[in-house]
């Protein structure tokens, strides 16, 4: 039990909240199992995160299981609350999650830079 929590309060660098709402990713356990969502609505590489080959490559390498999920939305469009295109990781292990994150973060490269005008409210 304590392992599990500690795994559903695991908060990686670059990670925001540990639910399922909005925000950049969530993590924590879903019917036992570790899992991991990764925003990848804004990402330069969507297009290559978003392959089957990529998949398989980081499933073979990692038995993390990847699924794609949401929708793509434009910067500033807030015409849905539907979540924005995300990957859903999930494996039989924390240390797969991880290796798998690693593998598609790299993919990722930089953070976007915020659009011209945004304010972080500061």
């Amino acid at each position: 039990a304590a392992a599990a929590a500690a795994v559903a309060s695991l908060r990686l660098p670059g990670l925001v909240g540990g639910g399922g709402g909005g925000g950049g990713v969530a993590s924590g356990l879903l019917a036992g199992r570790p899992f991991l969502d990764i925003d990848i609505n804004d990402c330069k590489t969507k297009g290559a995160l978003t392959r089957k080959q990529t998949h398989e490559e980081v499933t073979s390498q990692t038995g993390a299981s990847i699924v794609i999920r949401g929708r793509y939305k434009p910067p500033g469009d807030t015409s849905t609350d539907e979540r924005p295109l995300h990957l859903h990781l999930e494996a039989d292990t924390q240390e797969a999650i991880e290796r798998a994150e690693a593998i598609l973060r790299e993919l990722m490269g930089p953070p976007p830079e915020p659009a011209p005008g945004y304010s972080n409210g500061g």
